[in-house]
């Protein structure tokens, strides 16, 4: 009896340190992002919008004519989703297919967003800065001043 109570120990040892490396092989994984222009996860505060492409001036060319919440699409505007990331700048994430569409966004001056999507994003107020900005597979990240 007592050669079999080191053998039970040394089986239920094996056993256990067997399903604990089962149990770390098969947990589920996490889906990475592949792709060089992917955007990190926003904050978890998004919204979205009708972007009016164009620019301010003439609301022509590829830049940002006008952002609302809603609206009617036409052949230059489309929805969007705006985010809030953690490093204090906004995500774009247009759907669909882009009007006049450059691999850069231009915005020509500062373009101050509405009250009613500022509070939809959790701010008091945003503004998006002025700038060109790297424009991929519909998404774009804009430097901008975030008022909480």
């Amino acid at each position: 009896m007592k050669k079999v109570r080191p053998s039970l120990k040394l089986g239920f040892t094996l056993v256990a340190m067997f399903a604990v490396t089962l149990a770390a092989l098969v947990r589920t994984p996490v889906r990475g992002r592949s792709s060089a222009n992917a955007l990190p996860p926003a904050a978890g505060v998004s919204v979205v919008v009708t972007i009016h492409i164009g620019k301010p001036s003439t609301c022509t060319g590829f830049g940002i004519c006008k952002i609302t919440l809603g609206g009617a699409l036409s052949r230059k505007a489309v929805n969007a989703t705006f985010g809030v990331r953690d490093d204090g700048k906004l995500s774009l994430s247009v759907e669909g297919k882009v009007p006049d569409a450059e691999p850069t966004l231009v915005i020509d001056r500062d373009l101050p967003l509405s009250s009613d999507v500022a509070a939809k994003l959790g701010l008091k107020s945003a503004t998006i800065m002025s700038g060109s900005y790297p424009f991929s597979d519909g998404k774009a990240v804009l430097n901008a001043r975030l008022v909480k």
